[in-house]
């Protein structure tokens, strides 16, 4: 069944906006809800920065960026499930916090998540079953 995803960047400083995005039309992803593709930095002949999203060994969509942090953060966004238009700073310092607060933010929710399912159950498999199926409905959200 194919349908159509998009991944947008929105590049923003103080005083002005830059946005950036592609528009990629193919299957989904690993996961539920996922995008077109394994999200990871990129490096090319043209772009020293950048992130691609791959489907094996094929690039199936670029985004460029302006510094490995917003590669880095914008890889962690598209793993966690975020899709559509994403403001991301230009600067590298706030980048990092953003990444930094953002990653926290998933590990605690899945963390809470799993003693929540623990509560309900004791058996193993039925937790994975549960987990499975709940996390999907936490990154289609946005």
């Amino acid at each position: 069944m194919g349908l159509s995803a998009s991944i947008g960047v929105s590049l923003w400083t103080a005083g002005s906006v830059f946005g950036v995005g592609c528009s990629v039309r193919g299957h989904r992803g690993g996961r539920p809800g996922g995008a077109v593709g394994e999200p990871s930095h990129d490096q090319t002949l043209f772009a020293a920065n950048g992130v691609a999203f791959r489907k094996g060994r094929k690039s199936v969509a670029m985004v460029e960026t302006k510094s490995a942090a917003q590669d880095a953060l914008i890889v962690l966004l598209a793993r966690s499930g975020l899709r559509g238009l994403v403001r991301v700073p230009h600067d590298e310092d706030e980048c990092r916090r953003v990444r930094d607060r953002y990653s926290d933010l998933v590990g605690r929710r899945e963390m809470r998540v799993r003693e929540l399912i623990q509560l309900r159950t004791a058996e193993e498999d039925m937790q994975g079953r549960i987990y499975e199926i709940l996390m999907p409905m936490f990154e289609r959200r946005q």
